[in-house]
């Protein structure tokens, strides 16, 4: 959520003057990711449920009287709240009586396999209080209307923007011909498993291939078949920071992401900022953000073979890799960079401005997000 905040940032520096950005969040994430022209307010609020951020729990009313402050301080004219985090879900009842309020729903129903017992608890004041709800597709659109979530004039679709990229990059690792990422958080339905079954046909055909695992969660389905891939299987089993994360883009050939289920992706859209073709499965508003035979490859989902057909292709055919890949960059630019994105959503925030009867969309200085 920090990287999807840094990405707003910029997003919205890209349409607004300067000096009228301020972005609240939490600490874990490099400043520079940050447009440089947003005023930056970091805290330590925990991203994540377990023993680590205990610590942390114990300074939360400390830390929320801290950004109440500073954000009433900073008196933006419009609040964007990004997803909702248990610590605030009290201040926003008072925030939207003070600013008109928009926020960003990532999901609409938890992912199989994720553990999420605080997500009503988080959604409900966004829910009730924002007068625009932001969504990443039309699909989770419609599926938000089937639950009658919110009313449907509440509702925009606004595409998950591209992952910021540090403002000062340093030099990246070469790229590996033969290697494949998985990257991101591990559950149950981003499909490792899917990946892990199809690996040894990769390898029956390339046997130079080499398979990086990378992110936080949970292996245990995939156990024993990484026991017996060992050789060819890398797995980096831990969070890892932003820059790590950058190096692995940077340095792997293809991308994979075989998920049974999502929404949406933002390890499609970190491919393509990278230049990486991707292979991705037809599922939730992927196919949105990849568009098959032109920016990457599509395949069913939980289909292992044509899942390893799609990965040997690439592999295989280096011309058609870096193709799909510059394309990828291209067309996410134009599609899914600061510009566009940030034009769309300057559009929600005067209009949610003009629905509270405050200023005009000429009048708009500062937006908080």
């Amino acid at each position: 959520m920090a990287q999807y905040a840094a990405m707003l940032t910029r997003s919205v520096a890209a349409a607004a003057p300067p000096g009228a950005l301020a972005c609240f969040c939490c600490d874990e994430i490099d400043p520079t990711f940050f447009a440089a022209s947003a005023d930056l307010f970091r805290f330590p609020v925990p991203q994540t449920i377990g023993v680590r951020e205990l610590g942390r729990v114990f300074k939360a009313p400390r830390v929320m009287t801290a950004l109440r402050r500073q954000l009433e301080a900073w008196s933006p004219d419009i609040l964007h709240v990004n997803s909702g985090h248990l610590w605030y879900s009290a201040l926003i009842p008072a925030w939207s009586r003070r600013y008109p309020l928009v926020a960003t729903l990532h999901d609409i129903s938890v992912h199989p396999g994720e553990w999420r017992p605080y997500e009503g608890l988080k959604r409900r004041p966004l829910l009730r209080y924002a007068r625009r709800l932001l969504v990443h597709s039309e699909s989770l659109r419609q599926e938000a209307l089937r639950q009658r979530l919110a009313p449907a004039e509440r509702w925009e679709v606004v595409p998950h923007g591209l992952p910021p990229l540090p403002l000062a990059p340093r030099t990246r690792p070469v790229e590996q011909p033969f290697q494949v990422l998985f990257a991101g958080r591990l559950y149950a339905y981003k499909g490792l498993e899917i990946l892990l079954q199809a690996w040894p046909e990769v390898l029956h055909d390339c046997p130079s291939a080499r398979l990086v695992v990378a992110g936080a969660g949970r292996l245990a389905g995939g156990q024993r078949a990484l026991r017996s891939l060992s050789s060819t299987v890398r797995v980096i089993h831990r969070y890892l920071d932003d820059r790590e994360m950058a190096d692995l883009f940077a340095q792997s050939a293809v991308v994979a992401l075989p998920y049974i289920e999502a929404s949406q992706s933002g390890v499609a859209l970190a491919a393509a900022a990278f230049g990486k073709a991707v292979v991705a499965s037809r599922v939730g508003a992927i196919p949105e953000a990849v568009r098959h035979n032109e920016t990457g490859l599509l395949v069913e989902p939980g289909n292992g073979r044509e899942l390893a057909a799609a990965i040997l292709r690439l592999l295989q055919h280096p011309e058609e890799r870096r193709r799909l890949g510059r394309a990828a960059a291209e067309q996410a630019q134009m599609r899914f960079g600061p510009e566009p994105i940030g034009r769309r959503l300057l559009e929600i925030y005067h209009a949610a401005m003009r629905e509270a009867g405050g200023s005009t969309a000429a009048a708009m200085h500062r937006t908080a997000s």
